[in-house]
């Protein structure tokens, strides 16, 4: 089998059509409120602050964080994952790059759906790298070995961009 790169998950009509009203840069599924693209659901209670998930169908922006990456990033019904200025989904490749996959990354599970839910659920490979490195450079100091559940990780103060001195400690029961 091959890799899945820059692939993107198809799309309706309707969605094509949605998308291509949706304001480029951040736009949301406002951009067709009130037309015959308007999802039924929202139909009465778009606009109203605090009504629904109002990612959904939206846009990434170019100059915000981008949205959590999740095992069904590659649909545009499940959040913010619409391209800034493509009427697409981002592809698996874009949500790679978020997660910090290098690009060289092969991906070859049998699905767009299978390959999303690998790169979703993955922990990013730089935060591993970083807490990799943290962990290698600071020793882990067990204060009891009859750990309960009164039990935390205590995070000491950071030393430089990467170490962490990290103890775990029996908390007082209140």
């Amino acid at each position: 089998s091959t890799p899945y790169c820059h692939t993107t998950a198809g799309l309706s009509e309707r969605n094509k059509k949605r998308l291509a009203k949706t304001d480029h840069d951040g736009g949301s599924r406002l951009s067709w409120a009130g037309t015959d693209l308007q999802l039924p659901v929202y139909a009465k209670n778009d606009g109203t602050a605090g009504f629904g998930f109002q990612d959904v169908y939206g846009r990434m922006f170019w100059n915000r964080p981008a949205p959590t990456i999740t095992t069904r990033f590659y649909s545009i019904s499940n959040g913010r994952f619409a391209h800034p200025d493509q009427d697409r989904p981002i592809s698996l490749r874009e949500g790679a790059a978020l997660q910090t996959f290098d690009v060289t990354y092969g991906f070859y599970a049998k699905s767009i759906a299978d390959n999303a839910r690998l790169i979703g659920n993955a922990v990013p490979p730089e935060l591993a790298r970083r807490i990799g490195l943290a962990l290698g450079n600071e020793a882990i100091v067990i204060e009891n070995d009859n750990m309960t559940s009164h039990e935390a990780f205590d995070i000491h103060k950071a030393m430089g961009d990467t170490n962490y001195s990290i103890s775990l400690r029996k908390m007082n029961p209140t």
